[in-house]
């Protein structure tokens, strides 16, 4: 009952919040005052974060009923590309090099929408941590029992302590103050688990235990 709660109160916000951010899109089209366009930025901004909260609330309880469409082959390296299209900007604004170190072609049984969703919340996690000029790879791999999707990260990593601690709703690492719902990890848990699978964390240089390295294993 919780879960329905919250999926209909996030599906309902989310007109209102559309129209709002429309009026706030048509408040910059008028002559403002620098003062008046400095307080527009800060109300665009508030927007977007809720927005993307309502989005991931909205996927975490989709993740948790199971809705997102039957299991079919699916060529990881391909959704992947759609889901790099939608990132593009945010990571271009940050010089990152993103892109798909090895796996192409490897296919996986398992809805799509699922695998898109997986895919988004691990890649936006990591566009937002890794500092400006950084580097993120994405590695598909099959192996003997299903396949791995990894991403690695030139970040500052997470604690070996909290990782399993992040991947709670709404945890966020102690000393955290990036802009984020706190819900992504958890998401991709949900999905993972649901699917007969399981995420793995760990550093991507273990050595200076810098960078976050999360890998999906998906069962055939």
């Amino acid at each position: 009952t919780q879960r329905r709660f919250v999926a209909d109160a996030a599906h309902e916000l989310r007109l209102p919040l559309t129209a709002i951010s429309l009026q706030a899109e048509g408040l910059g089209n008028v002559g403002l005052t620098a003062e008046a366009s400095e307080r527009l930025a800060a109300m665009r901004t508030g927007i977007g974060r809720c927005q993307a909260l309502i989005d991931q609330l909205l996927a975490m309880a989709r993740a948790r009923e199971h809705l997102y469409g039957e299991p079919a082959s699916v060529v990881v390296s391909d959704v992947l590309r759609e889901v790099l299209e939608s990132l593009l900007p945010a990571a271009e604004a940050k010089d990152v090099d993103l892109g798909l170190a090895e796996g192409e072609g490897v296919l996986v049984t398992a809805p799509p929408m699922a695998v898109q969703i997986i895919l988004k919340n691990l890649l936006g996690n990591a566009i937002r941590y890794t500092p400006a000029g950084g580097r993120i790879d994405v590695l598909v791999r099959r192996g003997s029992a299903g396949v791995a999707i990894t991403v690695v990260d030139s970040g500052p990593g997470i604690p070996a302590d909290e990782w399993d601690r992040v991947c709670d709703p709404f945890y966020r690492c102690k000393g955290d103050d990036t802009q984020g719902s706190g819900l992504g990890l958890a998401i991709v848990r949900t999905i993972a688990t649901n699917l007969g699978g399981h995420l793995r964390l760990g550093h991507a240089d273990p050595s200076t235990a810098k960078g976050l390295s999360a890998t999906v294993f998906l069962p055939d």
